[in-house]
């Protein structure tokens, strides 16, 4: 995560469509880790473990979710950084 701060235009890179979530003080919100694009400096994140076997193993999310708490905006996009290179790959040549 960065953190960006000050007055300017940002450029930042979102894979696939970007949804935007309103949290409100208290409020939470559970993604998979790859899927925050970025959130207000008023939200809090706390990445936690995946509980139980059948949701480790069967469930195709993986060990870990992120919980993302307001007040504040949350931006989630669609396509996390590996799931864009996966898509990518065929397209690459490698001599």
């Amino acid at each position: 995560m960065q953190k960006i701060t000050g007055n300017g235009m940002v450029f930042l890179e979102i894979d696939g469509h970007c949804k935007e979530y309103d949290l409100a003080a208290g409020e939470s919100i559970i993604v998979d880790t790859g899927y925050l694009a970025a959130m207000t400096e008023s939200c809090t994140m706390d990445v936690q473990t995946v509980q139980g076997a059948k949701n480790i193993f069967l469930g195709g999310e993986g060990l870990f979710h992120t919980r993302i708490t307001g007040p504040g905006k949350v931006y989630i996009q669609s396509m996390p950084v590996i799931g864009l290179a996966e898509r990518l790959t065929p397209y690459i040549k490698v001599n």
